[in-house]
């Protein structure tokens, strides 16, 4: 599934999503070919889990900091940061 947004472009598959352009995303760090595989601790395999996230990120007020897992040739990172 292919995804265009203001943050990161990309391909949503069933080992995350492929970030093609990381538009916004780029000014923390995420490059092209990064494959972000979580969220907060949480898989992202599929639509269902970007969008459970999602969900969870919009009800909680007051979430000041999000972790993403990511795998950037071959290696896994992760990055954190703090939401204004």
């Amino acid at each position: 599934l292919d995804v265009q947004s203001p943050i990161a472009d990309g391909t949503l598959g069933p080992r995350g999503f492929r970030v093609t352009s990381p538009n916004l995303a780029e000014q923390g760090g995420v490059q092209v070919g990064d494959l972000i595989v979580g969220v907060n601790g949480q898989p992202v395999n599929g639509f269902s889990d970007v969008y459970r996230v999602y969900s969870q990120m919009q009800r909680d007020p007051n979430l000041s900091v999000i972790q993403l897992d990511l795998v950037r040739q071959g290696r896994h990172l992760t990055k954190t940061y703090r939401i204004r």
